[in-house]
């Protein structure tokens, strides 16, 4: 942006506060999570204040900050962060080698202080084909060895804008299905491709808990191509996607029904809806893979690893 432009906007303090103001303010339904990025947030000394402000306007903040050296003045402002009421960090962690990722030591470290703070942590990998799609299982198993920190890894495939050539484009592009085949090899079949989900599945708990409430909600477009998501939990015998713990089909099935039962209206209604439905989801818990053939991991369910590509 510098060499094109001239100069780099960072907007000051003021200005950001009236951005976080407006989405606020949204119709019909306020934004639910606002996310810091850049550049990096940390270099600003009024970041904790902004996450401050927008806890205040009860809106759930997140942020892409880390603790990317031994200064003082970084780590006070990443404790600055958690205090003021950060979420979630955001982290660019492009791989488990130094060959992929020229910042593991560093990307090490904050994923431990995050460990040692009880703050939640997001992985965000770019997968480059023949740069760093050959880590794909390698970061999925560094996750899951810091499952007390990292929440989820939201891999991001490339993607090429500006002057990126046709060559660039037919070398480095990787698509979702191949990402998710090369997870299927990288993990030895323990995360499959068909474990995945598109993105927009989460739909019918937007809106069942609009039916529920009454009140609209955020949700997200029926394109089934943006992208795919799994839930995988870390166990004792290892990581078992939620496929193999529930029949997720079933599950959907009984969250819809129990959508268009709330919709009627009435106490009782409601109440009776709720019931069934509870019902209805455990009957998809007990048609699972996972309860025919392990059993034990009825009880090892609360360490779970979000996948989303």
């Amino acid at each position: 942006m510098r060499r094109h432009a001239g100069f780099v906007y960072e907007p000051p303090y003021d200005v950001v506060i009236d951005m976080l103001k407006m989405l606020r303010e949204q119709k019909p339904v306020p934004a639910p999570a606002v996310q810091f990025s850049g550049g990096e947030p940390t270099m600003r000394d009024d970041l904790p204040d902004i996450i401050r402000k927008g806890k205040r306007a009860w809106v759930s903040t997140g942020s892409d900050c880390y603790e990317r050296d031994q200064t003082g003045k970084k780590y006070k402002i990443r404790r600055g962060t958690q205090n003021a009421g950060l979420s979630t960090i955001y982290l660019h962690f492009d791989g488990v080698s130094k060959k992929t990722n020229f910042k593991l030591t560093s990307d090490e470290k904050a994923v431990n202080n995050c460990e040692e703070v009880g703050m939640g942590l997001v992985l965000v990998p770019t997968i480059i084909k023949g740069r760093n799609d050959h880590e794909l299982g390698g970061i999925i198993r560094f996750a899951a060895d810091h499952i007390k920190a990292v929440r989820g890894i939201n891999f991001q495939p490339i993607a090429f804008t500006g002057a990126a050539s046709k060559e660039d484009v037919s070398r480095e592009r990787i698509t979702i299905p191949e990402l998710l085949g090369d997870i299927e090899e990288q993990t030895h079949g323990i995360i499959r491709k068909a474990d995945f989900y598109p993105v927009p599945c989460v739909v019918p708990f937007s809106d069942l808990v609009e039916a529920y409430t009454g009140s609209p909600r955020s949700g997200l477009p029926h394109i089934s191509t943006g992208g795919a998501a799994t839930y995988v939990f870390i166990t004792d015998q290892g990581m078992v996607p939620i496929n193999r713990m529930i029949d997720v089909e079933s599950f959907f099935k009984s969250i819809e029904t129990m959508t268009e039962k709330l919709k009627r209206g009435g106490s009782l209604n409601k109440y009776k809806s709720l019931i069934e439905g509870i019902r209805d989801m455990h009957e998809s818990m007990k048609k699972s893979e996972a309860r025919e053939h392990n059993p034990v991991l009825e009880t090892d369910r609360k360490n779970a690893c979000y996948a989303e590509l």
